[in-house]
């Protein structure tokens, strides 16, 4: 039998990027709350894995030449949306080139 993903999709109408996150049929997925703005996506989801155990993901793209305004948006909405007292896990695209992965340092370097 072929598996069958449930997909929660997002398309930029602009330059038609787009953001996917696929879950197996068999597994309850609910989006809890999306934000874009300025080409930046963020897909906040609730999987049931069982029962009484839930993963919850943000799934992100930031485009390469996002803004300092809208990265730093992102982020506030990222950490408004968890909040301190959630766990989340975080995947997607962040396109940051300026992070210095050896120190952790970032540097916005307008280019």
């Amino acid at each position: 039998m072929p598996l069958v993903y449930l997909a929660i999709l997002f398309i930029d109408k602009i330059d038609f990027s787009s953001l996917v996150l696929a879950v197996r049929n068999k597994i309850t997925c609910r989006l809890m709350s999306s934000y874009w703005f300025d080409r930046c996506v963020c897909l906040f989801v609730d999987i049931e894995i069982e029962p009484s155990v839930h993963l919850k993901c943000v799934v992100v793209y930031r485009p390469p030449n996002a803004s300092y305004d809208s990265s730093t948006e992102l982020f506030d909405c990222i950490l408004k949306e968890i909040g301190p007292a959630k766990r989340f896990t975080i995947y997607g695209d962040f396109n940051l080139p300026d992070i210095d992965w050896s120190t952790c340092n970032f540097c916005y370097c307008k280019g």
